[in-house]
Parts: C-alpha cells; sequence; structure tokens
C-alpha cells in the first residue's frame, strides 16, 4: 500500500562484527508534499524492519523526522521529495523487509515490502558488496541526515532513482573483500556500461581505489563517475566486477539504468509532429492520466504537479498545445512512457503513446516508479483521444 509514495533500495556491506551491514535507503514521492506540506509541527515516522522466513524480526529501525525547516527546503520538498536512511544488522540469510511511514497531521501511510538475501561474505571470497548509485540532481533532494559509511566516497547521498537526464552524471561506489589474513594490495576492478542490446558502449574509467580505515581488513572502496553526456537516449546496465585470477572466479554486481533527453527550452510551433518538453519517472501519480493544456493558465497548472523546479518553457497557443501522459505506478525502475505521434481520425486528434518496460535481463530492484511525459503537438481545438501503440 503506498498513499505516501515511496520507493525502496536495500544495499548489502561486510561488516566488521561478522554481520552484513544492510543500507535501505527511502525516497518519498514530491507529489505528496505538494498536496499537504508539512508544517513546523508535522513530523514523519518511519520503520524498517526485517523479518526471517520463520517469521521472527531479526533487526529493525525507527525514527521520527521532523519538519522545522527553512522556506526554501520546504519548497524542494514539493518538487524534488524526501530521502531518508536506516541501517540494520544481519546475519546471512533471507529476509523480507517490511518499510511502513506515516506522515504528519494527515495522516499520509506508505508502506514497501522489499525480499532481500544477504550473502555470507565470509564463504564467498573474493567478493562484492551491492552497487550504490547517485547523481548531481539526487544531491539536490532533501535528506534527514546522511549515511556516515558511503559519505566519505560518493559525491552525494545513495538514492533510488535509476532514471537520469543526458545532463546528469552517475556515480556509483562499490566495496570488494579478500580474505581479511591475506588482504594485500586492492583487487583490480573493472567497469563497463552496456546498452539494452548487451553491447559495451564504453568502459568506466577513472576507477578509484579509496582509502578505507574504518572498514575492516581485506576491504577496498571503488568509486567512478559517469557523464551521460555522450550516451543516447534509453536502457543501460552498469557491470562492475574483480578481475579473475588464478583459482578465484570474479565478483560482479550490475545495475540497470535509463538515460533521458534534456528537457526542451521552449516549444514553438512544431515542425516535426512531438516536441519533447519533459519527461522523468517519479510523478507521484499512481494511475494512468492524460492531460491537455491549451492555454497559458493550463500549462502553468500541468507544470506544476511535475517534479520540476525551473520555469515552465514559453509555449505559443496559437498554433501549439501541450499535451502529457502520466503513467500510472510501476513496480520496478526501467519504464518510460513516450509521445510518439499524432494522427487524425475524423474530427479527432489520436495523440499516441508507448510505455518502455525495462528489459528481461535487467535485475532492477523493486521500488515504485510513476513515470511521466509532456511534449508539444500542433493546436487541436476539437476532440482528443490518447492511445496507447507498439513501435
Amino acid at each position: 500500500y503506498s498513499g505516501l509514495g515511496m520507493a525502496v533500495q536495500a544495499a548489502v556491506f561486510r561488516s566488521s562484527s561478522g554481520l552484513a551491514s544492510v543500507l535501505v535507503t527511502i525516497q518519498y514521492a514530491a507529489g505528496t508534499f505538494k498536496r499537504a506540506v508539512p508544517g513546523p509541527a508535522d513530523k514523519l515516522g518511519v520503520s524498517v524492519v526485517a523479518i526471517d522466513p520463520r517469521g521472527t524480526v531479526r533487526g529493525s529501525d525507527h525514527r521520527t523526522i521532523g519538519f522545522d525547516v527553512s522556506p526554501k527546503t520546504r519548497q524542494a520538498l514539493q518538487t524534488l521529495g524526501f530521502r531518508t536512511f536506516s541501517r540494520l544488522e544481519l546475519p546471512a540469510g533471507r529476509y523480507q523487509l517490511r518499510v511502513a511511514s506515516v506522515l504528519g497531521t494527515a495522516g499520509d501511510v506508505g508502506s514497501v515490502r522489499h525480499d532481500l538475501e544477504v550473502p555470507d561474505f565470509s564463504k564467498e571470497i573474493p567478493s562484492m558488496s551491492s552497487l550504490v548509485v547517485t547523481s548531481r540532481l539526487a544531491a539536490l533532494i532533501p535528506t534527514a541526515g546522511k549515511d556516515e559509511r558511503l559519505a566519505e566516497f560518493l559525491p552525494a547521498p545513495p538514492t533510488t532513482l535509476r532514471d537520469f537526464g543526458m545532463d546528469d552524471t552517475l556515480a556509483f561506489c562499490a566495496e570488494t573483500y579478500a580474505d581479511p589474513s591475506k588482504a594485500g594490495s586492492p583487487m583490480p576492478v573493472q567497469a563497463t556500461v552496456e546498452d539494452d542490446q548487451g553491447r559495451v558502449v564504453g568502459p568506466v574509467r577513472d576507477i578509484q581505489a579509496l582509502p578505507s580505515p574504518r572498514e575492516s581488513r581485506g576491504t577496498s572502496v571503488y568509486s567512478a563517475s559517469i557523464p551521460l553526456t555522450d550516451l543516447r537516449p534509453g536502457a543501460y546496465v552498469l557491470r562492475v566486477g574483480t578481475r579473475a585470477s588464478a583459482g578465484a572466479p570474479p565478483a560482479t554486481r550490475q545495475l540497470a539504468f535509463r538515460v533521458w533527453s534534456p528537457d526542451s527550452q521552449s516549444v514553438d510551433s512544431p515542425a516535426d509532429p512531438v516536441v519533447a518538453v519533459a519527461a522523468g519517472v517519479v510523478s507521484g501519480v499512481r494511475d494512468l492520466e492524460t492531460v491537455v493544456a491549451r492555454t497559458s493558465s493550463e500549462w502553468v497548472g500541468l507544470w506544476s504537479r511535475l517534479p520540476l523546479k525551473r520555469t515552465p518553457p514559453t509555449v505559443t497557443f496559437d498554433s501549439t498545445m501541450i499535451v502529457g501522459v502520466f503513467l500510472g505506478a510501476r513496480p520496478t525502475a526501467g519504464y518510460g512512457v513516450h509521445i510518439v505521434g499524432t494522427r487524425q481520425e475524423g474530427d479527432t486528434l489520436v495523440v499516441e503513446f508507448t510505455e518502455q518496460s525495462p528489459p528481461a535481463t535487467a535485475d532492477n530492484p523493486p521500488v515504485e516508479t510513476t513515470p511521466y511525459v509532456v511534449a508539444g503537438v500542433r493546436r487541436h481545438d476539437g476532440p482528443l483521444r490518447f492511445e496507447k501503440v507498439s513501435r
């Protein structure tokens, strides 16, 4: 259930205690804070519980977060959402994470269940932690506290987002684990980016092996940044792994993500059938909804529903109108929606859109996304119909 729009990602690391340390990142959709802006007296209650197959609680974290924040931060909540972190110490095994939150006096409630397998790092040598990612845009999301373990290795707090603009920069980090009794120099690590056909579109360069004095012996931390300007819009997989050595198979992790084209800065009379304006994956709209704006006031109203901080582009409404599709809730990252064209049927203009799904090979985490797209098309004052097509 998610009246309070939430996305949850769990990342597993080896711990010096002999248990695994599980970082739980929770992001809340901006739409929640548009409906009911939390005041200084409002609180967000967050509970994270790990339950084993026998129904026994093996770890939990409960916290209350206040919203006595500046007007600037309150505005950021409405455009970018909110983020919290929890850490659990768990032995190897299978778990169900149950995450629940209650927001403010309005009582918005959200919950997510996430199946998690914690490996036995003592038996898997060499081994690797989960991949953790962030981006330049993710750095702007208001966040309660920080995760001390990763704060020195990432340029911004971890994010559950898996969809990024071409003008963004993706950053990741991962830990590798060698036998503590035989620990020497860091293990060589390599990373590649593959497209949705499995073709390598480029190696990730300048992977840094970072000093980690707080971590246990045999632990190495690696970090790198990936500018997305050279990637075409589409689905990709980031693959990171150790190199195979004599008697030791490689340890690998992969993460699926999507790159979107940059937003247009203005929408004049379109020479082509469709002019892209904005698209993303965190609208907060959980049901399929289509919209049209033929006037400036309608356009401002539509733009205010989008999780964007900048002012809306200028539109020439004498020859152009704006159409939008909110795809509704989807169970993982990697989904998207595109307005691909229009056609005339009698006096009705049909707006065609497609749904993009993640590749079957993508191991995407179960985090709710709510994709949307907004585009300019030639103005039509008669009947309008939206139609989902396959292309």
